[in-house]
């Protein structure tokens, strides 16, 4: 699969004003938070970045913690829930405050277009979904090895190579966001 397949577009030039546009629409009606923006606590629809970050051939995986508000306890990526921000700011601000990795550690960001993600573990008692995740891939090769400081979200977090990965306890959406890179790639990480 070619990156024009995938809709991968290059860091920050692509991004415009629509993708805002429709993140003010989804949420228009959600409770705002002092800090964090946007209140998705009870949201069914959820704006999210995820991001797959690479370095010689390994990913950064984090083990959440037990205080998150979806999937506790689990293997995963970097990610969160997007205030009213372009996805490339959130995902740099996620990296800083999850793992302590900087815009300036990054050689590449790339930034797939936003796809609706259905989760079924996330069901309510009627058999409808809980939660859809409108999701903003992301994929970050870095210039170095960067020592991976946590912050109250994860356990912990450490360099796997991508076939333990794949291996462990993974979020869904982790999964299928590393075997997305594999096809991208068209072979291990580089």
């Amino acid at each position: 699969m070619s990156d024009r397949e995938f809709g991968l577009i290059p860091r920050i030039h692509n991004q415009n004003k629509a993708t805002l546009q429709w993140l003010r629409e989804l949420t228009a009606e959600y409770p705002r938070h002092p800090v964090y923006g946007i209140d998705y606590s009870n949201a069914v629809d959820c704006a999210i970045v995820t991001c797959v970050v690479n370095y010689g051939g390994e990913v950064l995986l984090v083990h959440r913690g037990p205080n998150v508000l979806v999937y506790p306890d689990t293997w995963g990526l970097i990610s969160g829930f997007m205030p009213l921000e372009l996805p490339d700011r959130v995902i740099l601000n996620e990296l800083a405050e999850e793992v302590g990795i900087h815009a300036k550690d990054i050689a590449t960001l790339t930034i797939a277009k936003r796809r609706l993600r259905l989760d079924p573990e996330l069901r309510n008692s009627a058999g409808d979904y809980s939660r859809r995740w409108h999701e903003f891939r992301t994929f970050a090769v870095l210039h170095q090895e960067v020592t991976p400081i946590t912050n109250w979200e994860n356990r912990e977090a450490r360099w796997v190579p991508i076939d333990e990965a794949l291996t462990l306890p993974l979020l869904p959406s982790a999964r299928r966001t590393l075997l997305a890179w594999l096809r991208i790639c068209g072979s291990p990480l580089v």
